[in-house]
Order: C-alpha cells, then sequence, then structure tokens
C-alpha cells in the first residue's frame, strides 16, 4: 500500500442544503427549509430541469437498460480494521469517549480519546468529598484520580495497528492537534483557555515528540484570542506544515517553528465555514466559505474561495464563486481536489466545476452513510481508504466503533449473473438503515437480483433552498418514468402528486393481493389506504409519522377527526380568553391544513383541481382565524419535561398544539398525560372529517416500465419483513415490528425510570405499559388520510395565500388565483 500520502481533509456538511422529502418535522419560526414548506419562493409554475443529466453529474453512470450484472462491472472488496482503543486490562473501564474524529497523517493514523476508569473505594470516598469551585479542589480531584483518567492520542501506523499513545494534561479541554513532521518526528500545537488571568485568551504551545512517542521539546507560542480546536494537517510541497480548523490556519516550516497564520478576523470577515476547507491548487492554497441569503426564490447559498499568499499568510486575489455543480463536501487527496456526493467520490475542478467519477457506492457492499466524508483517503492506484463510525451494544450502553475501510478494485465482479433492479430514491443518502437493508438483499447467498440505487438529490441545485428546488427534482424523475429511462423502483416520492397515476407506476394493490402477496392483517392496512388515489395504491408507505392536533378534551370533544365547519365550530365556542393556539401564523397554517388534505383539492391523475370551492375559501378562512402571535415563553409557569406549547394547554393558555408522533415515547407518552389525560388526538380538519393523517419517511414504488416489475415486488417484499421493518426509525407499517419496537421502548423507559427515578427530564413520558401500547395501536389505525406536500402546488399557496391573511385580497380572489395557477401545473403533468 502506497502510504506516501499529502492529505487534507475538508468539511462542508450542508445538509440544509438539499431538503429532506420525507420524515420533517414542522418548524413554526423562520424560514421554511423542512417538507411543510413556507419558504417564500418564485412566482413561476413551469417544471423545468435546472440539472440532473448524465454529463452534470458523472455519477449517474447507472446503465438502466442494463438487465444482469456483468464479471466486468466494477466492484471494490474491502478490508475492514478496527481502531481499538488502548485499555488497561487490570482495571475497569468507567466511561471511554473518542474525543475528536480519526486523522490520517503522512505515514500514520490519530485519535484523540479520553477514558475513566471505575476509582477505588477509597479513591472514590475522597472524591466525593471535594468541594467543587475553585482551582485548588479541581487540582485535588486530578491527584486523586491520576492513572485513572487519560486524555491521549492514540497514533496507529498506515494500517491502523495501535503503536503508542502520547498524553498530556489538559484543563479538560481538547489536546490540539498531533501532525507529522518530514522527518518522523512529530508535533502537537496545544491551544487551551488560560484561567490564570483575567484576560481573555488561550495559551498555545508546539510540542515536539520523537517517532515513538516521547516529548523531546516544548515551545511557548504565546496566547491567542480563540480556542482552535478539530485541527487537520497538510503537507505541502516544499515540506512546510499547514495546520487548519474553523478559527485556525498556520503555517509551519519542516521543524514545526511558526511561519504565519491567517488572523481569526480575517476569518471571520470571509463567512461561515470559513478555514475548515483549504485546498492546494497549482502550488496556490485557497480557503473555502459560505454564505446564506435569501432572495424572493428562497434561501440561496454562496460557496467560494480566496486564495491565501503562501509566504505571506494575507488574503489575496479576489473571491471566486464556486460552481453549483460541486458536492457538498470537498476535500484535497492526492494532489487533487475531490468531493463525496450522495452517489460516490468524484475528482473535482474547483474553478470549472467538471468532475469526474471515481468511485460510486453501488461498487462495494459497504453502507456508504457510515463512512465520514471528512477524512478520504485516495490513492494513486486505484485503491482507497475511508473510516466508518458506526455503533455496537455494549454492556448497557452503545459503543462508537470506528474502523479503517481499505477498497480495492476485484478483477471479477462477485455478482456477476444476478438480476440488476434500479431503485432511485430522495436524500437516500440520509437512510442509514434503509441502504444497510439494501446491502443486506444484495448479500445474501441465495439472492437472484442485486439493487443498485441513484439518489436524485446529487442532481439539485446546490445553491437554493426552496420548494422550487423540490419541484424541478421531482419533474425531472417524473419524465425519466414516462420516458422508459427511469428505475424499476421509486423511493420517498409520496411528496409529488403527479406521479400518482398508472402510466408511471404500478398499482400495488394487485401484487398485495396477489399469489405472492401479503396478508394485510399483519399490517396496518389502514394506512396503506390512506395512501390510495382513486382506490389504487401506485406508492406505498414502509414508515411513517403521525400528524394532528392533540386538543384540550373539555373543548374539543373526545373525536379522532372534524370537518372544516366542525372545527370552525369549536373556534366559535371558545371563551374569549382562550386562542385555540398559542402562537401561530396564518402562513404556516394552511400548510398544516392543505398537506393533510391535499388530495382532496388535487388530482393529478385525473388532472383536476379544486381550489375555488367553499372548502377552500373556508380553509383559508380557518387559518387566518387561528392566526396569533405571543412569546409563549414569557406566560408558562412551568417548563417541565414536556413541550413548552403542549404545556400551555394544561395550563389554559390554549385549547390545542399540533401534534408529530414517531413512537409510543414520543406519539403516546410524551402527550398523554398532558392536561391530566383530558386530551383528544384528533387530526387537522379535513373535508371529510378522516382524522390524523400519516407522513411517510419511507415509500416504495415500481415503475410501469420496469422490465423485472416481480423481482421489485420480491425486494418490496422483504423490506416488509419484521426484520427490515424493526431497524426503522419511524412507526411501522408492520404490527408484529410496532410491537417489538414498543416493548423495546418500554423496557428502556422501566430501566431509565428505575435509574433515575427523581428526574421526570430524563424519562419524559407518561408510564409506558402494555396498556399504553394498545392505546397507541389505536391512534394508529385510526389514521385515514395522507399528509403530503404536492411542491409546485404548495408553492403557488405559498405566494398567494398572504394577500388574504394581510387583507388585500378576498378569500375567493386567492382562491381563483390558485384554481388558475394550480390548473395550469396538473394539465403540463
Amino acid at each position: 500500500m502506497n502510504t506516501k500520502i499529502r492529505k487534507c481533509v475538508s468539511l462542508f456538511m450542508a445538509g440544509i442544503l438539499v431538503l429532506s422529502m420525507t420524515g420533517c418535522d414542522k418548524k413554526k419560526t423562520g424560514p421554511s427549509v423542512t417538507c411543510e414548506g413556507g419558504t417564500e419562493t418564485s412566482t413561476e409554475t413551469t417544471n423545468k430541469v435546472i440539472s440532473g443529466d448524465d454529463k452534470t453529474n458523472p455519477n449517474n453512470n447507472v446503465d438502466y437498460s442494463a438487465d444482469i450484472v456483468k464479471d466486468t462491472d466494477p466492484f471494490y472488496t474491502v478490508e475492514e480494521t478496527r481502531i481499538e482503543i488502548p485499555t488497561d486490562p487490570d482495571k475497569e473501564v468507567d466511561t471511554l469517549t473518542i474525543m475528536s474524529d480519526p486523522v490520517f497523517l503522512e505515514d500514520r493514523i490519530t485519535l484523540q480519546y479520553f477514558i475513566r476508569y471505575k476509582f477505588p473505594p477509597e479513591i472514590q470516598a475522597q472524591v466525593d468529598q471535594i468541594q467543587w469551585g475553585t482551582p485548588e479542589e479541581y487540582q485535588k480531584y486530578m491527584d486523586l484520580v491520576e492513572g485513572y483518567e487519560i486524555h491521549a492520542w492514540a497514533v496507529y501506523d498506515a494500517d491502523g495497528k495501535y503503536l503508542f499513545p502520547i498524553e498530556e494534561k489538559t484543563n479538560g479541554m481538547e489536546l490540539g492537534a498531533l501532525f507529522e513532521l518530514p522527518d518522523g518526528r512529530m508535533g502537537m500545537f496545544k491551544n487551551e483557555p488560560d484561567f490564570s488571568s483575567d484576560q481573555i485568551g488561550c495559551q498555545s504551545e508546539i510540542l515536539i515528540y520523537s517517532s515513538e512517542g516521547n516529548l523531546l521539546e516544548r515551545r511557548d507560542s504565546g496566547k491567542r484570542e480563540t480556542n482552535a480546536y478539530n485541527i487537520r494537517e497538510m503537507i505541502l510541497p516544499d515540506n512546510k506544515i499547514l495546520l487548519i480548523s474553523s478559527a485556525l490556519i498556520m503555517c509551519l516550516d519542516k521543524d514545526a517553528n511558526i511561519l504565519w497564520e491567517v488572523s481569526p478576523s480575517a476569518l471571520g470577515s470571509l463567512g461561515s465555514g470559513s478555514g475548515e476547507s483549504v485546498f492546494v491548487v497549482d502550488g496556490k492554497i485557497y480557503v473555502m466559505f459560505f454564505r446564506t441569503t435569501e432572495n424572493e426564490k428562497g434561501v440561496v447559498i454562496e460557496r467560494a474561495v480566496q486564495e491565501i499568499d503562501i509566504n505571506t499568510g494575507e488574503l489575496t486575489g479576489e473571491k471566486i464563486a464556486l460552481s453549483p455543480n460541486l458536492p457538498n463536501t470537498l476535500f484535497q487527496g492526492n494532489n487533487a481536489v475531490y468531493g463525496i456526493g450522495a452517489n460516490g467520490v468524484l475528482k473535482a475542478d474547483l474553478f470549472t466545476g467538471s468532475r469526474e467519477a471515481v468511485l460510486n457506492w453501488n461498487e462495494t457492499d459497504v453502507n456508504c452513510t457510515h463512512i465520514r466524508a471528512d477524512n478520504s483517503r485516495i490513492l494513486s492506484n486505484g485503491e482507497f481508504e475511508f473510516f466508518t463510525e458506526s455503533y455496537e451494544q455494549e454492556n448497557e450502553g452503545e459503543e462508537s466503533v470506528i474502523t479503517l475501510v481499505h477498497f480495492q478494485r476485484a478483477a471479477v465482479n462477485p455478482h456477476a449473473g444476478k438480476t440488476l433492479l434500479h431503485l432511485s430514491a430522495y436524500n437516500l443518502y440520509d437512510e442509514n438503515d434503509l441502504i444497510d437493508r439494501i446491502i443486506e438483499y444484495n448479500t445474501r447467498p441465495d439472492g437472484k437480483a442485486r439493487v443498485l440505487f441513484y439518489d436524485y438529490s446529487d442532481d439539485a441545485d446546490r445553491t437554493l433552498i426552496s420548494l422550487q428546488t423540490e419541484a424541478d427534482m421531482g419533474y425531472k424523475v417524473y419524465q425519466d418514468l414516462r420516458s422508459g429511462t427511469g428505475p424499476d423502483i421509486l423511493m420517498n416520492f409520496t411528496d409529488f402528486g403527479e406521479f400518482e397515476n398508472g402510466d408511471v407506476l404500478e398499482d400495488l394493490n394487485t401484487y398485495i393481493d396477489g399469489g405472492n402477496g401479503i396478508d394485510r392483517s399483519l399490517y396496518f392496512d389502514n394506512v396503506f389506504r390512506a395512501y390510495e388515489t382513486n382506490g389504487k395504491l401506485y406508492q406505498m408507505p414502509l414508515s411513517f409519522v403521525i400528524n394532528g392536533i392533540i386538543g384540550n378534551k373539555t373543548y374539543c370533544g373526545e373525536r379522532y377527526g372534524w370537518t372544516y365547519d366542525e372545527f370552525d365550530g369549536v373556534l366559535n365556542t371558545l371563551p374569549a380568553d382562550l386562542t385555540a393556539f398559542c402562537s401561530l401564523s396564518a402562513k404556516d397554517f394552511i400548510v398544516d391544513l392543505l398537506t393533510s388534505d391535499m388530495s382532496h383539492f388535487v388530482d393529478y391523475e385525473k388532472k383536476e383541481v379544486h381550489f375555488d370551492s367553499e372548502e377552500f375559501i373556508k380553509l383559508l378562512e380557518i387559518a387566518k382565524k387561528c392566526e396569533v402571535s405571543r412569546d409563549i415563553m414569557e406566560e408558562l409557569d412551568d417548563m417541565s419535561y414536556h413541550d413548552p406549547l403542549a404545556n400551555a394547554i394544561t395550563q389554559n393558555i390554549c385549547a390545542m398544539t399540533d401534534f408529530n408522533a414517531t413512537s409510543l415515547q414520543f406519539g403516546y407518552g410524551r402527550y398523554s398525560d398532558i392536561n391530566g389525560g383530558n386530551v383528544s388526538f384528533v387530526g387537522y380538519p379535513s373535508s371529510e372529517g378522516e382524522g390524523l393523517s400519516a407522513k411517510s419517511t419511507r415509500s416504495v414504488a415500481i415503475s410501469a416500465n420496469s422490465r423485472h416489475k416481480e423481482e421489485s415486488w420480491d425486494f418490496i417484499k422483504f423490506l416488509l419483513e419484521d426484520g427490515t421493518q424493526k431497524q426503522f426509525s419511524s412507526i411501522p407499517v408492520s404490527r408484529n415490528a410496532q410491537q417489538l419496537k414498543d416493548q423495546a421502548e418500554i423496557d428502556e423507559y422501566n430501566k431509565t425510570k428505575a435509574e433515575f427515578p427523581n428526574d421526570r427530564m430524563m424519562w419524559r413520558s407518561a408510564p409506558l405499559d402494555e396498556t399504553a401500547s394498545k392505546e397507541w395501536t389505536k391512534i394508529i389505525e385510526n389514521v385515514h388520510t395522507k399528509s403530503v406536500t404536492y411542491p409546485s402546488i404548495l408553492m403557488v399557496v405559498n405566494e398567494e395565500a398572504p394577500a388574504f391573511f394581510s387583507e388585500q385580497k378576498s378569500a375567493k380572489d386567492v382562491a381563483g388565483t390558485i384554481q388558475k395557477r394550480a390548473s395550469i401545473i396538473v394539465q403540463e403533468n
């Protein structure tokens, strides 16, 4: 293995850049970047493709016409080495914490850790007597626990074999940066708060160690204004050393003498993320930063770089905007800039935006969501190294497991001969448990099919956060399916109404009830039915959350649903000093109301919309009537374990609040004892009064043009198995999986309550037991409608409805305008 790699890691984790399409929680303040919408957007209603063809995205290299895996198809085998943390076998570990990400150096790997061993009784007794609050008492503690608390860097060779520790006493802060000198010695930049004087600042040192980890020299490096942590190293071509963090860019010579550093004020003047990403291109150093602004289309992201003079450290030249084609995560490796996208690794040109595919995640059987994308080593001979992080159950808790994964291309694809199933999704990169299940399916010994996935979020416009971005993406995928060039399986597109027709998707009811079907009684069939369109199930939810309202039963009555008129009647009977909600904008509430009843107003299959109806006018009027603005935090007397708005019901400040439930504890348990248990779990008002609505967090569909429909159904059945279903973080559609998850939550609740009997903040729930599980199941069974956004439609409503709320137009005029614009949208699809 070639280990002499000049390496720098740069992290720009901008998860906000691409909107999550499923499983979103509502946000009631600020510009919305969640699936419920609310962001100011363009008035344009015509769909257009921003990007997404093969030329703009080189990792979109999936050949949808391919039916069989060929032995020449690229595939990478992996060699995994667990990065072990050294512990004393003669002592019992009490706490082991990984303090920093693992870091590739020149020929070594480092990882910062903290270990506390259990104290012997005589030491524990003295620790218990310490009166905290003074530096002297803190020093007394440190003297007592000498040898029982270890804060150190573990140093490994390039293959992950443990070599030795480098320990350094600190005042509880991170140790700083460990780096490697060209001659094999090691250095540490230590920078920690100085509590010895009244002046705010950090004291810094540079420590020099031998190649075996023995301390050779300490150098005082003076005071600095800010503390630098999570520092990375880059070796420049002339053996200079660059240390990089969000608060520090420092250049050292080959003997670790400081040559220059970029001041924190200079970094701060650039914008967010400054200093975390530094690149060397053609012998020049560039620092990357980003800013967020808003315009009429939404939240806009600006990414740019600026040159740093390699001799002085001064910022020089003009800011250079980066192409939106570049992935969110960029890093320096093997004398080039690389990027990590949702579908793989790319070689990127910072200035032209051109990209070259290096590794597609489908070319291996490693879960890409576990890969620490900010720590990667690109080897010149076609090999790759990453760190992965996962968790395993250890005694009474979870332990973080860091693994070095070495990729190497296989001579022959081991999956040759299997049927190819193409699966496409949006934001699949966020679905770590789902990727695990895909890998499990692909690696079954008797498996006859291999699922290749493609994440359309790589095609999104990374400069814009808006409903328009979602709408454009949906249009692109829809056109792929209509043309027959799309995938066999589509995931996570329930928010797009244009897919609800037999021209592009199969009716899954025919598979459920067919000869190779499933027993509906084993599932929450009511949720399947909620997702039907005109009696056909085009997109099946695999897991979901429940949306609705928690209401004081005294005012709302004992009910599961209500029509618009019934809801309005309750509003009219509330006491004069009691508002319906505590704090709510009409613009946000119209989104809640509409997304829970969208299919009543929009039918893409029939190409009909009904926004000029009396019901939609009523919806607008209700949203306006419920608007209220207050600082609820000032009015609450009790800030206990419930959500503040839910507490306000108990204190009779408001009659209801919104409800978003993901599980037994964070559904029934979290809300059932509000107001002494005198609450109703009721849906948003709707045209038919159906009740609570299901918001799909994972969904699946089969393309009408798929050549492998039966094989696709076989994969869907695998996703419906209890072993797969219970892994999903939200509510599974499998009844048995839901019961298994309920029991796990009950066990955890009992354990936590026993451990912390007097601290309700720790167990945060009404009593969880078999009775609670039964009541929770009843709530799930009363879900009869779906919650979807239809971004193109919601964008129009967000633009037009405020004119009524601000009394610039009548509800009828606004409804008429929305009707005309929405009609154009559904006719175009």
